[in-house]
């Protein structure tokens, strides 16, 4: 059957998939799109729709507000008894969810005859809540990607519909990981939800029991804790790109790590001591016997720099170390 859908969705993660049911004319009908409002963004705060809007706004410009016509609301709530009408009024048969950023209450979702579907970006029950991706990274999964689900009262713990796996290794940070499981959400979507809609598919309950969270990133949980593994520091590098990023302290102030590699290094000194320091950087003693080479920061109020350079002008003295 032809669905009439509503699609919910905010920022970058969340266009391919609206792309794709906007190409696909032939098995999906979208009668409405809900983003957030505008909001203040940038280092100026100039007030900028949503990426997804700007599709949209992009979508009317290129086809012609007459060559589809698809409701696009921004609503601070989606319960608003106005939104609740509005969107009765489109007599929709399902909603699509991807990183939209409001929980969806009964009163929303039964306006729906099919319900609501989500695209979450881990393997779910695997990573619920807000920062999944950040949270794969930092636990060093060998494997994450994304599910489909049927949107429940419970945040993510919806009915699993389909989910596509990939490995995750050392060379996938937050931006690179992202960008791969937005097209992958809208891959999933593209090959699962037709028959979803047409019944071809029972959503199957998630493991209760394997249910592990993902809270939102908080800045300080970028300082470092020179107690953990190399290896573990080098996850939150990867994970904490663009923000809040990793950073030590260095006679009181901020030093951020860009770019280091994990070595395996014993010494008598206690974590967070300067252990070498050469044209390639330097090593900081890290716990399991480990250290952290460090080979590009940026000091506090500075640009970036090759830890080289940064040496060059502020060496180690013997028995300093970074964190006090």
């Amino acid at each position: 059957m032809r669905a009439k859908i509503v699609f919910l969705g905010t920022p970058d993660f969340a266009c391919p998939t609206l792309e794709f049911l906007l190409s696909d004319t032939s098995g999906f009908d979208v009668v409405g799109v809900i983003t957030q409002p505008d909001r203040p963004a940038g280092r100026n705060l100039e007030v900028k729709p949503s990426r997804v809007k700007s599709v949209m706004d992009n979508y009317f410009i290129e086809k012609g507000k007459r060559a589809k016509k698809i409701a696009v609301f921004s609503p601070e709530s989606v319960s608003a008894p106005d939104i609740l009408t509005k969107v009765d009024a489109l007599k929709p048969d399902i909603a699509v969810v991807v990183a939209f950023g409001q929980i969806l209450k009964p009163d929303f979702l039964k306006l729906f005859r099919l319900g609501a579907v989500n695209v979450h970006a881990s393997i779910l029950p695997r990573w619920r809540g807000a920062a999944p991706i950040a949270w794969a990274i930092i636990s060093e999964d060998p494997v994450t990607g994304v599910t489909l689900q049927k949107v429940a009262p419970t945040l993510d713990a919806g009915d699993i519909i389909a989910t596509s796996q990939m490995d995750l290794d050392e060379s996938w940070d937050a931006p690179k990981l992202y960008s791969e499981l937005s097209h992958r959400g809208a891959d999933i979507v593209k090959r699962h939800l037709q028959d979803y809609i047409d019944g071809k598919i029972k959503a199957i309950p998630q493991d209760e029991s394997q249910v592990t969270y993902a809270p939102k990133i908080k800045k300080e949980q970028g300082l470092i804790n020179w107690n953990l593994r190399a290896g573990q520091i080098c996850a939150q590098l990867r994970a904490f790109s663009p923000w809040p990023g990793v950073w030590t302290t260095r006679a009181g102030k901020k030093l951020k790590i860009l770019r280091a590699k994990a070595l395996e290094f014993k010494s008598a000194q206690p974590p967070g001591y300067l252990v070498s320091q050469d044209k390639y950087g330097f090593a900081v003693q890290c716990g399991g016997a480990t250290a952290l080479l460090i080979t590009v920061i940026q000091p506090e109020s500075r640009a970036r720099q090759p830890a080289s350079e940064y040496l060059k002008g502020y060496p180690f003295t013997k028995g300093e170390y970074l964190g006090g």
